[in-house]
């Protein structure tokens, strides 16, 4: 370059807009323009004259100083950081020189700029496709960093979340890629919490907006800086999580090299805060309804104490099963009434006005929130005392009052017995003269009683309390056996019983017996010994108070035993009734399990429609017992209208008991003489008929029978507490029925009847919900006809289940539709599709795949357009496959979205497969698992016939999906004959 030419060039490579470096053929830098100082960090005067290999001395850039010393031709993507400290992506191109120059010449462009729009799109696209799918919250949140920081290129990030009642930061969850230590940023978070102001996560708080921090090591407000640091990163970015106005929390992500602010992508990010944010909001809210209702529903049904709400007026607002069972009144009867009416007794009902008018004005009440006992009434006017517990629950509007009711009838009894059998019991002691005492291992305290002082001939209160002082009254010649009868008593599970001489202060001997046990903590080691000790001088009279005692003794422990044994069985009937919604089953095992427990035989029979009674279960001793009650059964069915036995419980709700069937009883049941002999063959001596019961309807009746033991009110009572188990059971099991019906139906109706015949393609679909049966799925597919030789394929999912999901996938379907009339392109439908959504105001989004297909001469043009969807495959006739379209923006969320159209030609035997997120969900698998394409399962997919490919696919997805999938699966299948 010489003159003139040589100016005028140099000119124009400084407005070229990159940098420009040229070397004669020595390697000699000969021009260097203001970009090149800029990009490359080195000056003009430095580099022109010198050589390139000095002037370009950077690692990255051999390969460029290579290309341009031997005047060979090189297109590279070069990282370079520059003078600021930041990393910039170029694209180098390095050309040689024509004569008479003989040299070459490098042009270097910066495309960071490019890149960084690519990596915030890619970033916020992530974040929408995890949110989209996400149900569970700890799930979505180490998915949705790790999708987002890889898409933006940063190394590591976590999540803080606002205590609302602190207002403080608090560490909640992390991702970190590789190269950073994950457990160090980790122990970082758990280790410390933010106020506003405080740490990053603070200045979020404070601030309400982001904050970036080039380098942590740097920084005067990072307290975690040392094991931030130890963790391998260097720079940081935060931004708020946000609904609204308000902060929920903050999103931090980490770089393992210093980096400048970008205000660009701080932008971008604040955008995904919010999406965040709504999610969290929904997904918390959604939770805690859902635990919340579940909770009140199951603890108010088997709650055995009686819950009752009212409002402010004193009107019952809601009423338990175990309030029906303490007063008498169905849960229908009570619901609007006043409930001093109902339960308190008329000498009482105006107090109970007044406490409760006395709370309403000053909220003073004496009962608030305290166990209360107090005399309650039932149907019929029957009074019975109750403990009563009344809290205030807190919700807008006028307060509610919810009560707990104990009925304390049996409590009461037995404080009764308790303080009576106390009484005997001192009577009895001083009776008999006997003492009680007690030894406490730790302390070394011995405590008696005023009866033993007196054995021992003590003054009351004068006894020393200590293990010396007692050993001291024994005589000489007994201590050692009494040692040794303590030491077996504290080493093994025999109890202390020993006999033994005194000698009292005056000198006389008297004959004891003592008596006790050792109580033991749960290591086993003993910590306490008690007992009686007797004077058993007069033999005759000790041995008659000790028999008692044993005797009251055995009582009590073979009544505890019998209550444990009516719980385990209770418990595992509930286990039972919860085990299967397959009611025949269950019941069938429920009847076996009362078999021996109960009766030798239990059957159940149920009400069915027009008031048939239906046979549904029977359990037995044994073989030849089933048979013969089976046989007797259907030649014999119980009336269900009689006026006696099944008749009766089933017409009154009420159970009837048999304690004894006498043979005047039997002959009188018998319908005929053959009827009399079958009931004598099975000789049943008792029996119980129990209805069951269910929101104040009897559904059928459960018969109790046996040959040898003589049912009481206990068994009645156990057996109709089976029956109300097995009847809430069995409405359960129909109220879900019908939920999975009417569900079915629904979500028939969002997808097409039957689908086109398409001249010269083959079409099939498949569907398969996922979840309970009773949620409505937001998967829909579509296909249809716009013109003559043109038809439609649409396939799409709204977020999330339920009526508000159909409710947008019926939306979806009828905009398809009704736009497609005057749209010819498929992304003209889906953006008026996005349209509709956004001036619906829902705010569920959904993502969109949309097809034009039209068949012709020797195969098919086919249009495809994505709004956020998956993007059809097409699976060559050759063998190779292809993915068609772009992925485009969710539909619902963003006014201004992107879609494009992208067409391809299909020639015979070529197949299209559009499909839906149950396909390839995998948020079944660990965190770490990659996850799955469309592509995991076309090996070895069979091509003759649509129908074909779309079973194969089917199949596959059932495989990797044992226990049913995760999300509704929808396939569409096009192939080209």
């Amino acid at each position: 370059m010489s003159g003139v030419h040589e100016g005028l060039e140099a000119r124009l490579f400084e407005h070229l807009g990159a940098a420009a470096v040229a070397v004669d053929r020595e390697g000699v830098v000969r021009l260097w323009n203001d970009h090149a100082e800029t990009l490359f960090g080195v000056s003009r005067e430095d580099a022109v004259g010198h050589d390139v290999v000095k002037a370009l001395h950077k690692d990255e850039l051999a390969e460029v100083v290579q290309a341009l010393t031997s005047a060979s031709g090189l297109d590279a993507e070069v990282v370079l950081r520059d003078p600021l400290g930041a990393d910039r992506l170029c694209f180098v191109r390095v050309s040689r020189l024509p004569q008479p120059a003989d040299g070459a010449i490098a042009l270097a462009v910066d495309i960071s700029h490019r890149r960084l729009v690519e990596q915030r799109l890619e970033a916020q696209y992530a974040a929408a496709m995890v949110l989209a799918v996400a149900t569970d919250v700890e799930k979505a949140t180490r998915r949705f960093l790790r999708e987002v920081g890889r898409a933006i290129g940063w190394d590591a990030g976590d999540v803080w979340i606002l205590d609302a009642d602190t207002q403080v930061m608090r560490f909640a969850d992390l991702w970190a890629g590789p190269g950073v230590k994950g457990e160090h940023l980790a122990e970082a978070g758990r280790t410390h919490a933010f106020v506003a102001g405080e740490g990053l996560p603070g200045r979020v708080l404070a601030s309400g907006g982001p904050v970036w921090i080039p380098d942590v090591g740097q920084d005067d407000n990072f307290p975690r800086k040392t094991l931030v640091m130890e963790a391998g990163v260097q720079a940081a970015f935060s931004f708020p999580i946000r609904l609204g106005d308000r902060v929920l929390g903050a999103m931090e992500f980490f770089h393992r090299d210093p980096r400048l602010p970008d205000e660009a992508l701080l932008k971008a990010m604040d955008a995904v805060g919010v999406q965040f944010g709504q999610f969290l909001e929904r997904a918390t809210a959604l939770e805690a309804m859902q635990e919340s209702e579940a909770l009140k529903a199951s603890i108010l049904k088997a709650s055995l104490e009686a819950v009752i709400v009212i409002d402010h007026r004193g009107t019952v607002i809601d009423w338990n099963p175990a309030a029906e069972r303490y007063f008498g009144y169905s849960r229908e009867e009570a619901l609007g009434w006043e409930m001093a009416e109902m339960i308190v007794p008329e000498d009482a009902r105006a107090r109970m006005r007044e406490g409760l008018q006395r709370f309403l004005e000053t909220g003073e009440s004496r009962i608030m929130g305290r166990r209360h006992e107090m005399v309650a009434q039932r149907r019929g006017g029957a009074r019975f005392p109750v403990e009563v517990t009344v809290v205030r629950t807190d919700l807008p509007g006028p307060p509610t009052f919810t009560g707990y009711v104990r009925d304390i009838t049996e409590r009461k009894q037995t404080e009764a017995a308790l303080v009576e059998g106390e009484r005997r019991l001192r009577h009895a002691l001083e009776a008999g003269g006997m003492g009680a005492w007690e030894w406490d291992l730790g302390s070394g305290r011995v405590e008696w009683s005023a009866s033993l002082e007196r054995i021992h001939g003590l003054e009351k209160g004068s006894f020393a309390g200590t293990l010396e002082a007692f050993e001291a009254d024994i005589h000489p010649d007994d201590r050692e056996r009494v040692r040794e009868a303590v030491d077996r008593a504290l080493a093994g599970p025999d109890p202390y019983r020993i006999e033994y001489r005194i000698v009292r202060p005056d000198g006389s001997q008297r004959w004891l017996e003592a008596i006790g046990d050792v109580r033991r903590d749960s290591s086993g080691a003993p910590v306490r010994m008690h007992g009686v000790c007797m004077d058993v001088t007069d033999r005759r009279e000790a041995e008659e108070i000790r028999t008692r005692l044993y005797e009251g003794e055995q009582a009590a422990r073979a009544e505890a035993e019998a209550a444990r044994a009516r719980l385990s069985f209770l418990a595992e009937a509930s286990r039972i009734l919860s085990s299967s919604l397959n009611l025949e089953r269950t019941l069938a095992k429920l009847a076996e399990l009362a078999v021996p427990r109960l009766a030798d035989w239990c059957s159940v029979e149920m009400v069915e429609e027009g008031g048939a009674l239906k046979h549904v279960a029977l359990g037995a001793r044994d073989q030849e017992l089933r048979q013969e009650v089976r046989a007797m059964r259907e030649r014999y069915p119980p009336d269900p209208e009689g006026p006696q036995g099944m008749g009766r419980v089933l017409g009154s709700g009420e159970a009837i008991i048999y304690p004894e069937i006498p043979d005047d009883l039997v002959a009188a049941a018998a319908r005929d003489e053959e009827h009399r002999h079958r009931l004598e063959r099975l000789d049943t001596r008792s029996g119980m008929i129990v209805p069951l019961r269910a929101r104040g309807r009897t559904l059928g009746a459960m018969t109790f029978a046996s040959s040898a033991r003589r049912f009481d009110d206990e068994d009645l009572a156990l057996a109709q507490e089976l029956a109300d188990r097995a009847a809430v059971a069995i409405d359960n099991a129909r109220l879900y029925e019908e939920r999975s019906a009417i569900a079915r139906s629904l979500q028939r109706s969002l997808l097409p009847p039957a689908l086109p015949e398409i001249p010269g393609v083959d079409v099939a679909a498949r569907y398969e919900p996922a979840g309970e049966g009773f949620q409505v799925g937001g998967d829909f597919y579509d296909v249809f006809q716009r013109t003559a030789g043109e038809w439609a394929i649409v396939i799409g999912d709204v977020c999330g289940k339920g009526p508000e999901a159909a409710a947008v996938t019926g939306l979806a379907r009828h905009t398809l539709h009704a736009a497609w009339l005057g749209e010819h392109t498929p992304s003209g439908s889906l953006r008026l599709l996005n349209e509709a959504l956004i001036k619906s105001g829902t705010d569920r989004f959904c993502t969109v795949a949309k097809g034009r297909i039209a068949p012709g001469q020797g195969g098919a043009t086919l249009t495809v357009a994505c709004g956020g969807h998956h993007r059809p495959y097409v699976l060559r006739a050759s063998g190779d496959i292809e993915i068609v379209g772009e992925p485009g923006t969710l539909l619902g969320v963003f006014e201004d979205v992107t879609i494009t159209d992208q067409t391809v030609r299909l020639g015979p035997g070529d197949v299209v497969i559009f499909y839906t997120d149950g396909v390839v969900d995998d948020r079944g698998g660990s965190a770490d698992r990659s996850p799955r394409t469309l592509m995991d399962f076309l090996e070895g997919v069979p091509r003759d016939s649509a129908g074909a490919v779309a079973d194969h696919i089917e199949e596959q997805v059932r495989k990797a999906n044992p226990d049913g999938p995760q999300d509704d699966v929808a396939i569409v299948v096009l192939r080209v004959e």
